[in-house]
């Protein structure tokens, strides 16, 4: 079993950098751009993009399958592809060709072009999680590769989120040009010294180069009732209310700092740095502390912080900045454990069931689709309901401090004891944790 090199996870975690700035202008620019700039109605474009994130959800656990089929260096010869797709499809969508478009064909132009965006980005992110279970079933291996790739994702995302003002798309394309160019030299330094295929079992580590017909077949013959077990079904059910917790505060951060708290607009940009910096720091003290007592234990340690902070925050009122100041930096540093634990224990859950190397694609697809249901959900949910529990933006009200942290709450303390509950009987003893011998 190879436990990856500090070099050897940095250049794993590189392609993340390139995903998480993909995909912050799609959500936060191409709005303004089409609707704004373009003058076509909100309306249009909203429903069009709803349509392509729809679209984009149910595709994943279908890409997990046929990466689960794929042979040979299957993680390289996914991720390359759809990184390149990603960014010629980031740059019809920054640069329309309006001027030779009418207001129909401009709508499809931009349907098309977020579609493909968004499924490159899925392909790509779901390839590069199955990559790190596929690596090494060491806990302390795959904590390495967490690590550095939610690390390089927090980069990213802080990068473009800094870029988004700017009022050409160019400065974004560049950037992302040169991010993919470093990533695609790590991908093909790591695909000649051979980890970019599964190392699930000896018989996948001792096939040539190409081959992998007992993978395909395997993959193709597991039953769904052997992958989503009871507790498998437990543990995704538990991480899926967490991923609505996280959803719903970014919906309503705007509403919260300005209206609860009565602060500048300007001040968001602060208290999200906190949060995201934050979070950047404390990752290397969640991966040595899940090496240590595992990411069950880990996690719970991080969920009960986050819970602290939101229940802190319900009680904040106007003017209370420097309060929430502190709030951002407790969840901050829960983020960090948010941002491992709940990979590595998919991981675990897969080898447990013998099946590393053979579904990972398949479960991590179908987590994803979990977690863009969440996003969803947490927009239609929380917006609707707010408004008829009264709540109008431009005042603070006690329906928002419920909806932005006492919902979070309850709904992480079902998490909190999903993952108390459920995931002990999918981890490994502490000694297969530790060296990634097979159970």
């Amino acid at each position: 079993m190879s436990m990856p090199t500090p070099r050897q996870a940095w250049a794993y975690g590189l392609p993340a950098l390139v995903i998480s700035f993909a995909a912050i202008p799609i959500y936060l620019l191409t709005p303004q751009l089409y609707s704004q700039q373009l003058g076509l109605g909100l309306s249009a474009v909203g429903l069009v993009l709803m349509a392509s994130r729809l679209i984009d959800a149910i595709t994943d656990p279908m890409i997990g399958r046929w990466l689960d089929r794929t042979s040979g260096d299957r993680y390289a010869r996914w991720m390359v592809p759809a990184l390149i797709l990603m960014l010629l499809a980031f740059a019809a969508l920054l640069l329309p060709p309006a001027e030779h478009l009418g207001a129909t064909g401009l709508l499809i132009w931009m349907g098309v072009a977020a579609t493909a965006v968004s499924i490159a980005n899925s392909a790509a992110g779901l390839t590069h999680q199955a990559w790190a279970v596929g690596w090494t079933a060491s806990l302390e291996g795959q904590a390495r590769l967490v690590s550095r790739r939610e690390l390089l994702t927090l980069a990213g995302t802080i990068v473009a989120s800094g870029l988004l003002g700017l009022s050409s798309p160019w400065p974004l394309l560049g950037v992302l040009v040169l991010g993919l160019g470093i990533a695609l030299l790590g991908i093909a330094r790591l695909r000649r010294e051979g980890f970019a295929r599964s190392l699930a079992t000896p018989q996948h580590a001792r096939e040539p180069q190409g081959s992998g017909a007992e993978s395909i077949r395997a993959a193709e013959t597991i039953p769904a009732q052997r992958l989503f077990t009871r507790p498998v079904v437990g543990l995704l059910t538990a991480l899926t209310l967490n991923a609505l917790a996280n959803a719903i505060p970014p919906t309503l951060f705007l509403f919260f700092v300005t209206d609860q708290l009565g602060l500048p607009k300007a001040w968001a940009g602060g208290f999200l740095a906190i949060y995201f910096l934050t979070a950047a720091a404390s990752m290397s003290y969640w991966t040595r502390l899940s090496a240590r007592i595992g990411p069950q234990k880990t996690w719970l340690r991080g969920i009960a912080l986050a819970v602290a902070g939101f229940i802190f925050a319900w009680m904040l009122t106007p003017g209370d900045g420097l309060w929430f100041a502190v709030v951002c930096l407790v969840t901050g540093v829960a983020l960090g454990a948010e941002l491992i634990c709940p990979a590595l224990l998919l991981g675990q859950a897969l080898e447990r069931e013998g099946l590393r190397g053979q579904a990972d694609g398949r479960l991590f697809g179908v987590w994803n689709l979990l977690a863009k249901l969440s996003l969803a959900a947490s927009a239609g949910l929380s917006l609707p309901l707010l408004e008829w529990a009264g709540y109008a933006p431009g005042a603070a009200a006690f329906a928002l401090a419920t909806a932005y942290a006492a919902v979070p709450t309850a709904l992480k303390f079902l998490a909190f004891f999903g993952v108390w509950w459920l995931v002990p009987r999918l981890t490994l003893p502490p000694a297969n944790n530790l060296t990634g011998a097979q159970p």
